[in-house]
């Protein structure tokens, strides 16, 4: 999992050997690498420069079908991760562990629907009714073994596990394709797992780059994920939720790398 690799990252000495060429990351985790690494006084770098984004997915929220009426009903008609931390007295909200960058974008994007932005702080948290929420929203999933499979996996093959779950797009188009017992929505604000290459510091990353990007982009394309460039937007991967957007915004939506590494302590 990311989560784990970058606390690995953050701990070496300066040009130490990470015991990898080039790691593909899901999220910002090579900022949090800079982060962590800042805050624990590392000097130097163990990371090269990233590549440009090379493949995106929107988080949505997945909910079996019968529930989605219900929480219409409770939260308003337009379900927000505000309602479903509210209600999760009554549902089953999974959520992977923040390990991981499905499971990281998610959470960060669940919270930015709590605060009403994208743009929150780690003081932010301090707030009367985060921690209580937070809790109610992330309880079960912590307390819910889930091994090397995700939410959304967990979900659809462990009856009575989960029944609403955050997510990200491409894992939606994999998992519940024709399933007619699941939906999925998009919640505003909208979140973005970006996807890059990223080299160990002191390799020549330009020559690897440009040899590993253009068939990890076709790969990732072929699995449900968006292009990473803003150009030509508008294109929806075959097999996406119904009111998928067509364009996407060109900034992820997340807060900064220490507030997700905040994030990620709450858990």
């Amino acid at each position: 999992d990311p989560g784990i690799t970058a606390e690995r990252l953050a701990a070496l000495e300066a040009r130490a050997d990470p015991g990898f060429d080039v790691w593909l990351a899901d999220g910002p985790w090579a900022q949090m690498v800079t982060d962590d690494r800042a805050f624990a006084d590392q000097a130097g770098d163990v990371l090269g420069e990233p590549s440009p984004v090379i493949a995106r997915s929107p988080v949505v929220i997945a909910l079996q079908a019968d529930q989605r009426s219900a929480l219409e009903s409770s939260c308003g008609a337009t379900i927000t991760w505000q309602c479903i931390g509210e209600q999760a007295g009554s549902l089953r909200v999974g959520l992977s562990t923040p390990d991981r960058g499905d499971g990281l974008i998610p959470l960060a994007n669940a919270t930015a629907g709590h605060f009403g932005t994208t743009r929150y702080s780690a003081l932010d948290f301090e707030e009367p009714g985060f921690t209580q929420w937070f809790d109610q929203l992330t309880g079960l999933s912590r307390r819910t073994v889930q091994g090397r499979r995700s939410a959304l996996a967990t979900a659809v093959t462990q009856a009575g596990s989960f029944n609403v779950v955050g997510t990200l797009e491409a894992e939606a188009i994999a998992l519940l394709r024709d399933r007619e017992d699941w939906n999925a929505i998009y919640p505003e604000p909208m979140s973005t797992a970006d996807v890059q290459l990223i080299p160990r510091a002191g390799l020549d990353s330009d020559a690897v780059l440009d040899r590993l990007v253009p068939p990890t982009a076709k790969a990732l394309a072929a699995s449900g994920w968006r292009s990473g460039s803003t150009e030509g937007a508008g294109s929806v991967p075959a097999g996406a939720p119904a009111g998928a957007p067509a364009d996407l915004p060109p900034d992820p939506g997340l807060p900064s790398a220490g507030v997700l590494n905040a994030l990620r302590d709450l858990w």
